[in-house]
């Protein structure tokens, strides 16, 4: 069932960005003859399972994607850190009706853009964090969330733009 889900989910919002949960369950009887309500589906799109599935699929679709495992002489260099976490953020245009939650730059651009910020713990090959904010936001904002994540002995690369004092003067 979490499968057929997460096919309906992204297939149908890749296809109709502004879909509604009716929507989604009339595909999701098209393509599987499961009939669920859109009540139903709100609640377990909603739950903490969905989420720690959708966290599941990206981290089995990273370690798919991104290569084979480090070998012992590439992972050397890594043997001092308890997790090595890349994070970076992307940003992506969304439909306008979603302005007022996530706002755009405007102009030539969207007036509703999405940017997703994402930590990924290369040393143990899993998906660390994902944040989902507005388009509007700089990474520099993200600078100071990782504060509640890391642990001591922690390497964290990232691009200059999240460099911020602040994080590391809240760490001495």
């Amino acid at each position: 069932m979490q499968r057929l889900l997460a096919q309906v989910i992204s297939c149908s919002f890749l296809s109709e960005p502004t879909i509604s949960y009716e929507g989604l369950c009339d595909s999701l009887e098209e393509r599987s003859g499961v009939d669920l309500t859109p009540q139903a589906l709100c609640g377990r799109m909603n739950s903490d399972g969905a989420v720690q599935f959708m966290e599941a699929a990206l981290t089995k679709t990273l370690r798919e994607t991104v290569g084979p495992p480090l070998t012992a002489q590439e992972a050397a260099w890594l043997a001092p850190f308890p997790r090595v976490l890349l994070q970076d953020s992307s940003q992506i245009e969304v439909n306008e009706a979603l302005t007022e939650a996530f706002k755009g730059s405007g102009g030539n651009a969207s007036t509703a853009s999405v940017k997703i910020d994402f930590s990924y713990d290369v040393k143990n090959e899993r998906a660390e964090h994902i944040a989902i904010r507005q388009g509007t936001d700089s990474d520099q904002g993200f600078a100071t969330d990782v504060l509640a994540r890391v642990r001591k002995g922690d390497l964290i690369i990232r691009d200059l733009g999240y460099f911020s004092l602040a994080p590391l003067l809240k760490s001495c």
